[in-house]
Order: C-alpha cells, then sequence, then structure tokens
C-alpha cells in the first residue's frame, strides 16, 4: 500500500530561510504596530542587529534595535537564547548604527527588544523589551 505523507513546508527550509522567514513575520508584526523600518540585518564586524526601527512613545519618538529569534514551538528557547553576551552584541551594533547615523544617544530614546516567532503555533509572536539599566 503506498503511504503519502504531507510533510510542513518548514521541513524543507534551511535554518537561514526560516530565521528569514521569521524576520519577515517580525517586519509585518512591528508595522502593524507602527514601527517605521529603518535597517533589517544591520551588521558590523562583531554585531548584527535584526531589526532596527523608530516607533512613537507620547510625543517623543525611541529608537528600537530588535533581535528576532524563530522556533517551531514557544519552548522557551528562543528568549534564552538572548543572553547577556547576544545583548553585548546588540548594544555595539546600536552605538555603530547610531554614530554612522549621527543620532545622539545622549539624547534620544533607545530601546532594545526581541521578537520571538513560533512557526508551528500559526505564526505566533512574542514580543519584549529588553531591560537595560
Amino acid at each position: 500500500m503506498l503511504e503519502l505523507y504531507c510533510l510542513n513546508m518548514n521541513n524543507f527550509l534551511s535554518k537561514k530561510d526560516i530565521g528569514d522567514k521569521g524576520e519577515k513575520s517580525a517586519v509585518k508584526f512591528l508595522r502593524k504596530k507602527g514601527y517605521k523600518i529603518l535597517a533589517k540585518n544591520y551588521r558590523i564586524k562583531q554585531a548584527e542587529v535584526d531589526i532596527i526601527a523608530w516607533k512613537r512613545q507620547g510625543l517623543e519618538k525611541v529608537i528600537c534595535f530588535i533581535e528576532v529569534k524563530t522556533r517551531k514551538f514557544d519552548d522557551g528557547s528562543a528568549e534564552r537564547a538572548v543572553d547577556l553576551k547576544k545583548i553585548q552584541h546588540i548594544m555595539s551594533g546600536a552605538r555603530n548604527f547610531c554614530k554612522e547615523k549621527c543620532i545622539n544617544i545622549e539624547t534620544t530614546l533607545i530601546s532594545f527588544e526581541h521578537i520571538s516567532v513560533f512557526t508551528e503555533e500559526e505564526n505566533k509572536i512574542n514580543h519584549f523589551v529588553i531591560p537595560i539599566d
């Protein structure tokens, strides 16, 4: 007897393709929330920032540096992947981006954020602000 199996398309995607799919979902999510995307996959030698965007907070603009992690299921691994070392790399990328674009980090509100995208849960998205002192 011939058996046919319908496989989820994620089974045919590379890790990079899954990450790209998650980042596209995150951009769409952020735009719906009013964020204006400035850059995607901003790279410098020692760091990468997945998404850089402006958002309004009351009357002020906030520049946001956003890390995106894509997983199949919400088991906490996406959040655990954004550890202190990763945050330091994002901060390094943020400093460099602001310097390149002449954004004064002393007077500009800055937010570091994390988005988790879960592909097997109807693209469920969790969005967090990373607390930085």
